[in-house]
């Protein structure tokens, strides 16, 4: 039944008007959360437990009407209203993960979880004349679970990705290899860039790397006596996740071609890697030296087509017979920010 307000005649009064049962006493010390509503949804009792958990006091609860002390919508009160019916009809009713908006210390409203049964209570003439509910609050319970399902789906989600990112990584690798242990060779250090770059970012909490955290992972990583034949100079910045990703790919193949071919082949040979901000895009100048002779290569290898994951980045290189000169413009949007789910991978 619906009551949208207490009845004019009625006068609360606790416990005088109402005869409770004699366990009335532990209701009052357990620290269980109890109360007690009459036919019209009106409290008739409540413990400490009760009004701690709610945050209110004695007198905002007994002889008020349940929905003024609580306002919910419609269509909650509606199928609150109908739980509580089934409870006066002599039904058992339990309940599971109900919420309710409570005052936290400082006032301010949060949102509970509960479990709570409702039990009929009959009088000495055995007519239901209350309702007994007694609840828990299971609101750490519930965001434990709820956390627990977030990371199982996101890590579902990762692997897949990182799957699929490998199968592409190896055909690229496969269209760029002269042989079969080149081929293996090329794939395994690629292989081993990406997991150098996802264990950063998991070491990161999963937040975005700077640019100056993967050019120095894949420095270090793929050839880390080289370190003092580089100079590194940019103001430090957050990638994306996914730009973090793309970046440690583009940097591992400069990286890789500079051992096998450019500056890092050499003792004599220097890196230097600059990097600003301005006009919207990420001004990258990438200049190799140190060398004699260098020459174009014939053929676009895994490294040109690499380039073409971080879209619409500008690419220009000029192979200089001293080294390689490189320089990169990427937008400001695809490098700070992630547009779709595969950013989360």
């Amino acid at each position: 039944m619906q009551q949208t307000s207490v009845p004019a005649e009625y006068s609360p009064a606790y416990p005088g008007d109402h005869e409770l049962p004699d366990f009335n006493d532990y209701m009052l010390q357990t620290s269980l959360p109890v109360m007690v509503l009459d036919r019209n949804l009106v409290f008739i009792f409540t413990n400490e437990a009760y009004r701690q958990a709610v945050g209110r006091t004695q007198e905002q609860l007994i002889g008020h009407f349940m929905f003024d002390v609580f306002q919910v919508d419609n269509d909650r009160r509606e199928m609150i209203t109908t739980q509580l019916n089934r409870t006066f009809a002599g039904e058992s009713v339990k309940l599971a993960n109900q919420t309710l908006s409570v005052p936290d210390a400082s006032g301010l409203p949060q949102t509970r979880y509960w479990q709570a049964i409702h039990e009929p209570l009959r009088d000495t003439s055995g007519d239901i004349r209350f309702l007994v509910q007694v609840s828990e609050d299971v609101t750490e319970q519930t965001l434990l679970r709820h956390q627990k399902d977030v990371i199982s789906a996101e890590l579902d989600h990762r692997m897949k990705n990182f799957s699929s990112i490998i199968l592409a990584v190896a055909s690229m690798s496969k269209a760029s290899a002269t042989s079969v242990d080149q081929y293996a060779d090329d794939f395994s250090d690629r292989l081993h860039a990406m997991v150098r770059t996802y264990q950063a970012l998991s070491d990161n909490g999963w937040t975005g790397l700077t640019l100056r955290q993967v050019l120095l992972s894949e420095i270090q990583g793929t050839c880390g006596q080289c370190m003092d034949q580089c100079k590194i100079e940019g103001d430090d910045f957050k990638f994306s996740l996914q730009a973090s990703k793309n970046a440690g790919l583009i940097l591992h193949e400069l990286v890789s071609n500079a051992v096998k071919h450019g500056c890092f082949s050499t003792p004599g040979g220097h890196l230097s890697v600059t990097w600003r901000i301005a006009d919207g895009f990420l001004h990258v100048d990438w200049l190799e030296s140190g060398l004699a002779g260098l020459k174009e290569p014939t053929h676009e290898g895994f490294g040109t087509t690499v380039f073409l994951i971080m879209t619409p980045m500008k690419v220009s290189r000029r192979f200089l017979p001293t080294g390689l000169h490189l320089t990169m413009s990427i937008p400001l949007d695809i490098v700070l920010h992630d547009f779709d789910d595969s950013a989360r991978t």
